[in-house]
């Protein structure tokens, strides 16, 4: 069966346009590093992964295949000790968390069935089948049916670091803390790193909407931003970002990417701004 350039997916009412460029085989998928997710979708068109991203960190495995000709994808979310077997999801909260992202709307797999095959060398297969419910879209749903995915992952370390001055700066300590409904009119993930587990020690402080999602984002002043980050230095005070970018590669609500670059300045009167270059930041928050 192929794909055809227009086709419609119903969702109980609802109609979404799919366009694409050419037709392509329904169990058609870009081999990416030997990377591969393919099925259908309600049964009759064809959905394929062509970008692959995927890693291991804090116990869990996180997966997600991206269709790029409309902007699709399917992330999944599980234990890194995982087995093979099948296991059913019914909950968004469950364990095994499968979302699939169409169109900006996000969905969760609510009745049906993640199957694993195999998870072995940083290499885990299997399939995918069920009903995936709309967040927030009431009854609306889909059936999403993939027939075979191989996925590679590698480990990534949980880090923040930057160079500061020309000096290059690593967090040894990390932590997060989320700020809900906060003046700003949304909900704040503040990312702390520090060099030690002293409460009184060289630290750098991001600050970003809980919700944000991957894109470059101008920063300011913390006390007048969501967008920010802050530097503090024992004996020396605390620094502000005056002008400067973050850039989100991920965030799916437990683990968040990026880098960042500014020129910071001194709360303390005659002091000197600092230039803050080359940072990156891998978080896992809760």
């Amino acid at each position: 069966m192929k794909k055809p350039i227009l086709y419609l997916i119903l969702l109980t009412g609802i109609s979404f346009v799919y366009s694409c460029k050419k037709e392509v085989p329904k169990t058609n998928s870009v081999n990416n590093n030997n990377q591969s997710m393919a099925g259908s979708i309600n049964g009759s068109y064809a959905w394929a992964a062509d970008s692959f991203y995927s890693f291991s960190n804090s116990g869990l495995i996180v997966i997600i295949c991206k269709n790029k000709s409309d902007g699709s994808q399917i992330s999944i979310q599980i234990p890194s000790n995982i087995a093979a077997g099948s296991y059913i999801t019914t909950s968004q909260n469950s364990e095994y968390k499968v979302n699939f992202l169409v169109f900006g709307l996000n969905s969760y797999l609510s009745y049906g069935s993640l199957n694993i095959s195999s998870n072995t060398n940083n290499t885990i297969t299997g399939s995918i089948s069920g009903q995936f419910t709309f967040i927030g879209g009431g009854s609306n749903s889909l059936n999403l049916n993939i027939e075979a995915f191989k996925i590679n992952y590698q480990p990534i370390a949980t880090h923040l670091s930057a160079i500061i001055n020309g000096t290059s700066w690593n967090a040894l300590n990390f932590k997060t803390y989320k700020k809900i409904n906060t003046g700003f009119g949304d909900s704040v993930l503040y990312i702390t790193g520090s060099k030690s587990i002293s409460t009184n020690n060289d630290s750098i402080i991001l600050s970003v909407p809980l919700t944000i999602i991957a894109g470059t984002y101008g920063l300011s002043n913390p006390r007048s931003s969501q967008y920010s980050v802050s530097y503090f230095k024992p004996s020396f005070g605390e620094y502000d970002i005056s002008t400067g970018k973050m850039t989100i590669t991920m965030n799916n609500g437990t683990f968040i990417s990026g880098n960042f670059q500014g020129t910071l300045t001194p709360n303390a009167p005659n002091g000197t701004a600092i230039q803050l270059t080359d940072g990156d930041f891998f978080i896992r928050y809760r």
